[in-house]
């Protein structure tokens, strides 16, 4: 087969149309025909495409590569409809699919990871070429002066699981940790996690009713964890807030419970008593607790094994505490050690005791203020008075660092 520099029959793709020029060998009838060949797609929307690989009837066939400026993709292209690659994209217009982003990016954008085509709204368009961001991938982006990053697992485009971070490099960073739907419009798996300096962000949970939100400013620090109704109020669960205004906040069946909302003094709080907290019922959950630089809270229910450690987060030099405090759920129930526990009979993982988890370790927080049953090891026990437990132990963490010893 003679090689040959000629243009072929343009195409046209979503309205799209791109002039086509190829240099390879042809066959009898005067097509591009080879196991290797270049097409270059003069596309009016993207600019230059160029395939280089494989080559039937005019079309890509076989593993390739696809380039545009600073723009591959390597991997197998059957024409323009069939399409598994790796691709390391820069400068593309991005369309994603998300309840905190814009439907487009045009600014600072780069995806690296996997891509499959996609013949109805893809996310990138090179050219006759229609591709949605598939497997494990990390994009990053810019809109209206805000920066996106998202990375995990993408399913069709829309990514599926892992994190999305919207300006991870200021003090107005939010994070959201977890499943996503179909559709990226709605937060909808278990671990899940939300941080906003100066704003709590209610993020829904797969059975729509839990919520977990946390963040720290300049001035306080502020948690929010329990269950929701169908109309998305909470019905139960913990608000527990630091200075200016130290407060907790405990709400069952839509109506405050416990409410401790003022100091005794300037900077002692009243729940940061030794005795703060002896005469509300927690059973059978227990709260001990002890201060200092290492300090921490235990929630604890012996029956199934469960404990809740909220470590005192680290105290600045002057000013209330505004970092999260780390926080560690084991299970030791019947000499088991398992990685999952039942909530209302929901196996729900148990996280590894690190840093990079705590987001997975509040959302099991907010399942628990939720649930009604826990059950570790075949022993069972009930969850009603784990938010009043775990409230104590987050506004004491917070905001009463310089107490020698309580227990309370």
């Amino acid at each position: 087969m003679p090689a040959l520099h000629k243009e072929l029959p343009s195409v046209t793709v979503a309205g799209d149309l791109s002039t086509v020029t190829y240099t390879g060998p042809v066959n009898a009838a005067g097509d591009a025909d080879g196991p290797y060949g270049i097409l270059v797609y003069g596309s009016e929307a993207s600019g230059p495409v160029t395939y280089a690989g494989p080559i039937k009837n005019n079309r890509p066939d076989g593993e390739g590569t696809l380039t545009r400026v600073v723009s591959s993709c390597t991997g197998r292209f059957e024409g323009f409809e069939e399409v598994i690659a790796e691709c390391r994209l820069a400068l593309e217009p991005v369309v994603v699919t998300a309840q905190i982003a814009p439907d487009q990016y045009t600014e600072n954008v780069e995806y690296k990871g996997g891509v499959v085509a996609k013949t109805s709204d893809p996310n990138v368009r090179l050219g006759p070429f229609q591709l949605a961001f598939e497997g494990k991938g990390l994009l990053t982006a810019a809109a209206d002066g805000s920066a996106h990053r998202y990375e995990g697992a993408w399913d069709d485009g829309v990514l599926r699981e892992g994190q999305i971070d919207v300006d991870p490099d200021k003090k107005t960073a939010r994070r959201y940790v977890g499943t996503f739907d179909k559709s990226g419009a709605i937060l909808t798996g278990r671990n899940m996690f939300a941080v906003d300096e100066g704003n709590i962000q209610v993020v829904p949970y797969t059975n729509g009713t839990a919520f977990i939100g946390i963040g720290g400013h300049a001035f306080a620090y502020e948690i929010e964890a329990g269950k929701l109704d169908d109309g998305g109020d909470p019905v139960r669960g913990l608000s527990v807030w630091s200075h200016p205004d130290p407060r907790l906040r405990v709400f069952n069946g839509g109506q405050t419970t416990i409410e401790v909302n003022h100091n005794e003094t300037d900077d002692a709080p009243r729940f940061c008593k030794p005795t703060s907290g002896a005469t509300v019922d927690i059973s059978p959950w227990e709260l001990r607790c002890a201060a200092g630089p290492q300090g921490y809270c235990i929630v604890e229910d012996r029956t199934v094994g469960i404990r809740l450690n909220v470590a005192w987060p680290p105290r600045p030099q002057a000013g209330p505490i505004t970092q999260t405090p780390i926080i560690r759920l084991d299970v030791h129930g019947n000499k088991v050690n398992p990685s999952a526990i039942l909530i209302d009979g929901r196996e729900t993982a148990i996280p590894a005791a690190d840093r990079m988890t705590q987001p997975q370790a509040y959302a099991l927080v907010a399942d628990l203020c939720a649930g009604n049953k826990v059950e570790s090891g075949g022993n069972v026990s009930g969850l009603d008075n784990f938010c009043v437990a775990s409230a104590y132990a987050f506004a004491k963490a917070i905001n009463c660092p310089d107490i020698t010893f309580f227990v309370p």
